[in-house]
């Protein structure tokens, strides 16, 4: 267990620590507190097969357990004689290696083929994953070299990455495997990702208690440990990892100059295509989930010059992207600091101006998308749509919701049925393209784009079909999970819709939902889903009225 510090003392030991030692501190009292509340989990030594994988005491009825039967799931019947019911269930670890039949992989790419195989079986296995499986899902649509090549290069002479790394493909073979019928396939170790996230932390104390340069292989574990966080969908985990990240990004950018905190290969070209990239994206994610991230840190993040975009001045998606994420981020912050206005009745007389700007901006960077759109159809024909429509849809929602955020009533999103539809539309197109993605991807995609029309546009039949394109999609999208955020976007349609008569009919303002607002308890198994409502029923100047439900995933 780690030393107890009182809260006054441990402030005055760090006060004057790099950056990099205060977040290596909190890595550590992470770990300390997920070893001793996630991976730990009693197993049931009696009970059927389907129970005993679900952590959950089975009545062992025969053939088929009451337990199983009554949630609708299929009973696997026992491996062994079940036991005395009287006996208690006594706690065990197991450990058991995946089949490496499931793990179907495409072939390894060229780049990266050279990386060192020695090691465990299971390391071996698990750095297989990450790269054939983990890697495409990490960079998304939108793939770059940091997730294909770079990140992997670092691993073979970086302890530290290698084994984040590995906690990381660790992870995300066992949620691709949650789902296998097979039980052997289901129990991948969760004590392996734990030994590794811990050897990662013992890794980069040790480069740090030697002095070594270290600015970019803590930023790079930092973002792999928000991607083991967003598996395990622990939010306020992530943000503490984003917001240290962002600290660790801006305190380097101070000491430039400084040999021992930045070497030569953090470069600023590195920062701006990669790093500054991963932290804006995480960034504006979680400000659409409204979660606190500190306002210096995003300033520091989102540089203005970076918004502003000319015409024609892309030449290729991934600048076109790198633009938009960058445009998407200060427009979230600023929708989401309208609504917290909203909700404390302050206005600012500035506000309306900024909104004016950002939409300049959002049309401006549309002109220069289809610009860019005419030139790639001219040159090579209307190829690799899953880029553009990407771009297209997650465009259309930033913009509704851009413009839409300042007015005091819900019937402003009635003016955007026609973009609602475009966006059901293309994410229509988008579920025919063949795609060989991951059930996890790191990015925001399609989730965001389909929860907004679901919960904003009052046209039945769009955000029905938004509804059912959320259950279709069998993932999740960083901390956006489809089947999660589809329930509560029909639970949302079923309280507005209480107040119509007809399908047709168009809810009156007093029954719409202004907010849902997603929370989870991760500290209970299984994990607990809510979601918070804010309404307005006796008019815009009265009071929310706010109500909390639980929502049960099956």
């Amino acid at each position: 267990m780690p030393p107890i510090v009182e809260g006054s003392e441990r402030a005055n030991c760090l006060a004057d620590a790099p950056v990099e030692v205060i977040y290596l501190c909190a890595c550590i009292w992470h770990y300390w507190n997920i070893s001793q509340t996630l991976y730990i989990c009693p197993a049931f030594k009696t009970g059927c097969i389907t129970c005993r994988i679900r952590k959950v005491k089975c009545d062992e009825e025969k053939p088929s357990c009451k337990r199983c039967n009554n949630t609708g799931r299929k009973c696997d019947g026992y491996a062994t004689p079940p036991g005395s019911k009287g006996s208690s269930p006594e706690p065990t670890l197991i450990v058991v290696r995946a089949s490496r039949k499931i793990l179907k992989q495409p072939d390894i790419r060229a780049d990266v083929t050279l990386l060192p195989v020695l090691g465990t079986p299971e390391e071996c296995r698990f750095l297989d994953f990450f790269l054939c499986r983990t890697a495409p899902a990490l960079s998304g649509a939108f793939d770059t070299s940091f997730w294909s090549s770079l990140l992997l290069q670092l691993s073979r002479s970086e302890p530290a990455i290698r084994h984040a790394l590995l906690a990381v493909g660790s992870l995300h073979a066992q949620y691709e495997t949650s789902s296998d019928p097979r039980p052997e396939n289901r129990l991948i170790s969760h004590h392996f990702t734990l030994q590794q996230y811990n050897q990662a932390i013992r890794s980069l104390k040790t480069k740090l208690s030697h002095g070594q340069e270290s600015v970019e292989v803590t930023l790079m574990c930092c973002i792999l440990f928000i991607c083991l966080e967003c598996l395990r969908n622990n939010r306020e985990l992530a943000v503490n990892h984003l917001q240290n990240g962002l600290n660790i990004l801006g305190s380097a950018r101070t000491k430039e100059t400084d040999c021992r905190t930045v070497s030569s290969f953090f470069g600023s070209d590195f920062v701006e295509q990669n790093l500054y990239q991963i932290f804006s994206r995480l960034l504006a994610q979680l400000t659409l989930f409204g979660m606190p991230v500190s306002d210096a840190s995003a300033i520091e993040l989102s540089k203005p010059s970076s918004v502003v975009v000319d015409p024609l001045n892309f030449n290729n998606i991934h600048e076109a992207k790198a633009s938009f994420d960058t445009l998407m981020l200060y427009s979230l912050r600023f929708v989401r600091a309208a609504m917290d206005n909203k909700r404390t009745g302050q206005q600012q007389a500035s506000i309306q101006t900024r909104q004016f700007e950002l939409q300049a901006q959002f049309l401006q960077w549309l002109c220069s998308f289809e610009a860019l759109m005419k030139t790639i159809e001219t040159r090579r024909g209307a190829n690799d749509q899953r880029e553009p429509l990407l771009l297209r849809i997650q465009y259309k929602a930033a913009y509704i919701w851009l413009s839409a955020c300042l007015a005091p009533d819900e019937t402003s999103f009635d003016a955007y049925i026609e973009d609602f539809q475009s966006i059901t539309t293309w994410a229509r197109c988008l579920a025919m393209i063949p795609t060989t993605s991951s059930l996890f991807s790191l990015d925001m995609a399609i989730i965001p784009p389909l929860f907004l029309t679901a919960v904003k546009c009052r046209n039945s039949s769009i955000r029905h079909e938004a509804i059912e394109l959320l259950y279709a999609i069998p993932g999740r999208e960083g901390l956006w999970d489809a089947r999660l955020h589809a329930k509560v976007a029909e639970r949302v349609a079923a309280i507005e819709e209480s107040g119509v008569d007809t399908v047709n009919d168009v809810p009156f303002e007093e029954f719409r939902v202004k907010n849902a607002h997603v929370l989870s308890d991760m500290a209970v198994d299984p994990p607990r889903h809510f979601v918070i409502f804010f309404t307005k029923p006796n008019g815009l100047d009265a009071d929310y009225v706010t109500w909390e439900e639980d929502i049960v995933l099956d």
